[in-house]
């Protein structure tokens, strides 16, 4: 079964998806209104939520954040399409559904997940937000001004990221930042996870607390007054290296 819908983009100042299981893909591009295509076995697809009220559109499942099903038959996937000129607040959550997300232009995302996967790539925003219990998040192409997340064990993998400030903590998830242009502060806090941190510096300031880990330096100075990293850990490795 499908559904397609489409909404106006005119005094819209936020888009919110709330789903438990299934897969949902977001793009943006050349569109003038929003299309939405939910396609599924009939339950699931007939259950779902789609409406926009005020100044919002919602896309949700009833059970959300309540429910998850794995009777044999049911299955189900969200692909909304957004036009490029759309930059205002989405904000996406997932139960066990993994989300894929590219090519958003704006001033406020946030993703979210408890065991799902998250895909990010082509990203371009004022503020980004991501969270995660388990699941991990990957992320290509991403540059913001203002970067915040938290894992508890999934990972957290950037690729070519621009981040201005950054903060980050998670409990055993590993944690790999790629920063490929200049930034002012990174802080980040984990218990057992590793942290890998490639960064255009040949000087940081950088301030690590630890109780059993070990800190190595790959063509980095240290030196007072440098871009800033600072990193609490208990039992992880920390490697910070100069990019080619």
């Amino acid at each position: 079964m499908e559904k397609i819908f489409h909404f106006s983009t005119d005094g819209l100042q936020r888009i919110n998806i709330n789903l438990a299981w299934p897969q949902v893909e977001v793009s943006f591009g050349e569109r003038e209104d929003i299309h939405i295509l939910i396609a599924g076995d009939d339950g699931s697809v007939a259950q779902m939520k789609v409406e926009q009220k005020d100044e919002g559109l919602l896309i949700e499942q009833p059970q959300y954040g309540l429910f998850k099903s794995y009777r044999a038959g049911t299955w189900m996937q969200v692909m909304v399409e957004i036009p490029a000129t759309f930059s205002r607040l989405v904000d996406i959550n997932t139960v066990t559904g993994s989300c894929l997300l590219r090519a958003y232009r704006g001033e406020d995302l946030r993703v979210n997940t408890v065991s799902g996967k998250i895909i990010l790539s082509d990203i371009l925003s004022k503020r980004l937000r991501v969270g995660s219990i388990s699941g991990s998040m990957t992320a290509r192409n991403v540059r913001c001004e203002e970067l915040r997340s938290k894992s508890v064990s999934g990972s957290f993998v950037y690729e070519n990221l621009e981040a201005a400030e950054m903060r980050a903590s998670s409990v055993s998830a590993r944690q790999s930042y790629d920063l490929r242009k200049a930034f002012h502060s990174l802080d980040i806090t984990s218990v057992s996870g590793n942290i890998d941190i490639m960064q255009p510096y040949d000087k940081v300031d950088a301030q690590i607390r630890a109780v059993a880990s070990s800190a190595f330096y790959d063509g980095v100075e240290l030196a007072e007054g440098a871009p800033r990293i600072h990193i609490n850990i208990v039992s992880g490795n920390v490697k910070i290296k100069k990019t080619i």
